[in-house]
C-alpha cells in the first residue's frame, strides 16, 4: 500500500470531518441543467473506479448520489439504461479501445 504525505493525511481529515458535520445538517438544493447533472453523473461513475476510491468509504455514498441523480434526470429507458451501463465495469472503456469494438 502506498503511503500517503502528511498534507494529503491532514487534507483527507478536513474532508472526513466535514463529510461527519454534514450528516446532521439540512439538505442542500442546487439548481442545475440536466445536462450539467449528466455530466455529475459521469464523473461520479468514473471516479469511483479510481483504487484511491474504490476501497474507501467514500465509494457507497458516491454511487448512492450518482444513482439518485441518475433518477432525477434520465427521461427515457434509452437513457437510464445508458446511465445504468456506466455503473457496470464491463462497459468501461480502455484506453486503446476507440468505444466501438476496435481496440
Amino acid at each position: 500500500m502506498t503511503e500517503i504525505s502528511d498534507n494529503d493525511a491532514a487534507g483527507v481529515q478536513v474532508m472526513s470531518d466535514a463529510y461527519k458535520r454534514w450528516a446532521d445538517m439540512p439538505p442542500v438544493k442546487l439548481n442545475m441543467h440536466r445536462q450539467d447533472a449528466f455530466t455529475v453523473l459521469m464523473g461520479l461513475q468514473a471516479a469511483i473506479t479510481h483504487p484511491g476510491i474504490r476501497t474507501t468509504q467514500l465509494a457507497a455514498p458516491m454511487e448512492a448520489t450518482g444513482r439518485a441523480i441518475q433518477e432525477a434526470i434520465c427521461d427515457t429507458p434509452e437513457i437510464y439504461a445508458m446511465a445504468e451501463a456506466g455503473w457496470n465495469r464491463a462497459f468501461d472503456v480502455t484506453p486503446d479501445d476507440d468505444g466501438n469494438g476496435h481496440g
